[in-house]
């Protein structure tokens, strides 16, 4: 859910508005990333902060609190600038702060948990989590503290916990596009729960081809890259390989172990497309004439897929 997924890999959208209280924030973990979205304040900005303004608005706020320690409201704006600015670690001793002089209130709580998950690499073990479980203790129906739980859930797998969280935050969600993403972060846990109960690898694997007709139109040197990305939609692939053109034909396995990103990877997906492209240039972005295959939508856990690389982009 930011869960910034993309996703799905983490495509991330942000909206986050700045008002004159604690911004709300959530994050929403998508098969391949993880996303942002904001319940903005009715007195709320109508277009997002330049970053000039967000600068001022630290510099202004700096002052106030050497000024006013007790402040806690320019403690707040000036964490959330930071977290605009996606300077994390500069907003970590902020939040701290700010933790210390609202202790008993969710969304500071929860603001900390995603600010600090941020700043390690999209985590929320550890630290942030207790920040959420304190959130949740105080607010059992905290959507963001919810959504972050399922996130900290669905990575160590314990996909129960995930889909139940997910769905306590699902039941609270008006907006259509917000529900779409829980409902897919919901069938994602669904997904992975199965595999698990039966057993399959959260991987993909068979064999890439060469067909005949093209054979001729390849170098020895040339690369060949075996990738996936979710059914969805999403170019951004979860898992990447890359192959020798004189090695085809050969088998494949894509896993976690190769995705681009941690918040984009093959254990957060139910389907995904495969595909092969063989590049003379040798760089991953799909140019004119380079020689691509791909596979129909298939379930993560599928193995013995037989992937032919028939065409050639114009």
């Amino acid at each position: 859910m930011t869960v910034r997924l993309p996703s799905r890999p983490w495509i991330v959208a942000t909206l986050i508005l700045l008002g004159a209280a604690l911004a709300a924030t959530l994050w929403v973990l998508r098969s391949t990333h993880v996303r942002e979205a904001t319940a903005p304040p009715a007195a709320a900005p109508a277009h997002p902060l330049k970053a000039e303004q967000l600068e001022h608005s630290i510099a202004e706020m700096s002052e106030r609190v050497k000024t006013n320690p007790d402040d806690a409201s320019a403690w707040a704006m000036l964490a959330h600038s930071y977290d605009m600015l996606g300077r994390f670690a500069e907003a970590k001793p902020v939040y701290a702060r700010l933790v210390e002089l609202r202790p008993d209130d969710p969304q500071v709580l929860v603001d900390a948990a995603d600010s600090l998950a941020q700043a390690q690499g999209r985590k929320v073990e550890g630290e942030p989590m207790k920040l959420v479980q304190r959130a949740l203790a105080l607010d059992a129906n905290n959507l963001k503290a919810l959504s972050l739980a399922g996130t900290e859930a669905f990575d160590r797998r314990d996909f129960d916990a995930a889909i139940g969280y997910w769905e306590r935050a699902r039941a609270q969600v008006k907006d259509a596009a917000l529900a779409k993403e829980v409902d897919t972060n919901i069938a994602a846990a669904r997904s992975a729960r199965e595999r698990a109960t039966a057993g399959q690898a959260d991987a993909v694997g068979g064999t890439i081809s060469l067909a005949a007709k093209l054979k001729s139109r390849i170098a020895p040197g040339d690369t060949v890259f075996v990738f996936a990305r979710p059914a969805d939609g999403s170019r951004m692939p979860v898992a990447l390989m890359r192959r020798r053109a004189e090695e085809l034909p050969f088998e494949f396995r894509l896993d976690d172990s190769m995705a681009m990103v941690p918040q984009a990877r093959m254990s957060l997906q139910s389907k995904v497309i495969v595909g092969a492209r063989i590049s003379r240039r040798g760089d991953a972005t799909p140019g004119t004439g380079d020689l691509q295959g791909l596979s129909a939508p298939v379930a993560v856990g599928t193995q013995g897929l037989k992937l032919e690389i028939t065409e050639v982009l114009p």
